[in-house]
């Protein structure tokens, strides 16, 4: 399998620049992810280290209907990261990102201060030359579900929201049946005048794919 990544650079000179995390596309809207991460040197002075002191994110709308917006995010420095119950990852950073169609236009960054990583860490965490920057982005849904959804009954009323179909979560045919995404599959959902079986379909729903992306970080401040 090939190893698709991109570049972090975290150095004192690109301190003050937004760098690409992530490109994703939801509800027909092409969106970006950017981080601007404030780094210092290590204690210790070791050219293969620096330290974080800060960290914002910010979302980035280019085409398309809706602006998404970053409804929270988690960052994690030098924490085991489970897949499934595997270690994927120890050193580096590991970002959690929940996005959300954005109606009032008011979640477009998040700022992670020196203050509130000192309270976590105790101290500014070490960034180590060649570890890895990982994205997981989840998907939320205009009734705030998130991308898999629970084996629960969902009623056709709660498939739309201010005059929206959440097309991401759902897919429809006409008025009177509505499929969702249950264990990899859709189930149906019946309307109340239509009670014949429809056949299941195998599609991903609910911001299902693309949603990761890992970068290289390479932490030697070059002349």
């Amino acid at each position: 399998m090939e190893n698709l990544t991109s570049n972090l650079r975290l150095t004192v000179k690109d301190n003050n620049r937004f760098q690409l995390l992530y490109v994703g596309q939801s509800y027909s809207t092409l969106y970006a992810l950017f981080g601007r991460f404030i780094v210092i040197p290590d204690s210790d002075y070791n050219p293969r280290k620096v330290r974080l002191q800060s960290f914002e994110i910010r979302i980035v709308n280019y085409k398309g209907p809706f602006n998404l917006g970053i409804d929270d995010f988690e960052i994690k420095i030098n924490k085991k990261i489970q897949n499934e119950g595997s270690i994927i990852e120890e050193k580096g950073i590991f970002i959690k990102v929940n996005v959300k169609i954005d109606f009032d236009n008011s979640k477009g960054s998040y700022i992670k201060n020196a203050e509130k990583i000192i309270e976590e860490y105790g101290s500014f965490p070490v960034i180590e030359n060649d570890s890895y920057l990982i994205i997981d982005r989840t998907l939320v849904g205009l009734n705030n579900q998130v991308a898999v959804l629970e084996d629960t009954d969902i009623e056709i009323e709660n498939t739309i929201k201010y005059g929206i179909f959440d097309e991401e979560f759902y897919y429809r045919n006409g008025k009177r049946h509505v499929k969702t995404r249950k264990n990899g599959d859709f189930k149906i959902i019946m309307g109340p005048e239509y009670d014949e079986d429809l056949d299941i379909i195998n599609l991903d729903a609910g911001g299902g794919l693309c949603k990761s992306s890992i970068a290289k970080i390479s932490v030697y401040d070059n002349p």
